[in-house]
């Protein structure tokens, strides 16, 4: 009897034993938070590393993203993934193609617009007709165009003779020059006026005009400033009185300026 009470307080003791919590010293448990709590930033720096950390307010993770192109290219476009990237240096990216330069450019050439056609002199027959010859009071027979000797037609010069057919009397002429420009269209009016005998001025049918005579011949010289045109009408006086010269030349610069 006194055995089987030793034995059922040994029994007793060790299952105490093994029911009582073991309650670890304050230092203990402290080093175990702290082992606990850099367990914990470890496993989050390696998952941020490894790209698997979530991103603030709800952002995708830039790996997140190319991973998802990568796979996209990998299925849809696989000949993208075969170019060339980029070559890096010094930590610097350097492009693997580099642009080719581009052609120098001719420069265009000016069209030049096509130069306007000089106006023609007008035809002096045009401008004193016959018929404007047999009105004249002294006219008498029949009056024909001649070519005007002297001078040849050009260009910039023009003229016409009326003599009366049958008759050695000079009749009419009317000459026309033509300047380049206002300048020249002037200078030659003045080298008219100087060159023709006992000139002078009058009241312009067109322009400057003046009054010349010699012997048995009249003449009437004007400029026609808008055409840059110079016009001497010359008549004998048995064909023509000095009024009758006059309106000639009046309706003669009325033609040429239209």
């Amino acid at each position: 009897m006194k055995l089987f009470g030793i034995f059922a307080l040994v029994l007793a003791l060790s299952f105490a034993l093994h029911c009582k919590k073991e309650e670890p010293p304050p230092e203990d448990k402290k080093e175990g938070e702290a082992a606990k709590e850099d367990k914990t930033q470890k496993e989050k720096k390696a998952q941020k590393e490894r790209g698997d950390a979530k991103s603030p307010a709800g952002v995708v993770p830039e790996s997140a993203v190319q991973d998802k192109t990568a796979e996209s290219l990998r299925k849809f476009r696989p000949e993208l993934l075969n170019k060339e990237q980029p070559a890096q240096e010094n930590g610097e990216e350097i492009a693997a193609v580099q642009p080719k330069p581009l052609k120098e450019s001719k420069p265009a050439e000016e069209v030049k617009p096509a130069p306007e056609p000089e106006e023609q002199i007008p035809d002096p027959g045009s401008i004193i007709t016959l018929d404007d010859i047999s009105e004249l009071k002294s006219a008498k027979g029949v009056f024909e165009r001649k070519t005007l000797e002297g001078i040849p037609v050009s260009a910039n010069y023009a003229g016409a003779h009326f003599k009366a057919k049958g008759k050695d009397e000079f009749g009419l002429s009317i000459q026309i020059w033509r300047g380049r420009n206002p300048f020249e269209m002037r200078q030659k009016y003045q080298d008219l006026f100087s060159t023709y005998p006992n000139s002078k001025e009058i009241e312009p049918v067109s322009g400057s005009t003046f009054f010349a005579y010699l012997n048995d011949m009249l003449y009437v010289g004007f400029s026609v400033p808008m055409k840059n045109y110079n016009t001497v009408v010359s008549c004998a006086r048995k064909l023509c009185s000095s009024d009758e010269i006059y309106e000639l030349s009046k309706k003669a610069a009325s033609r040429i300026g239209k």
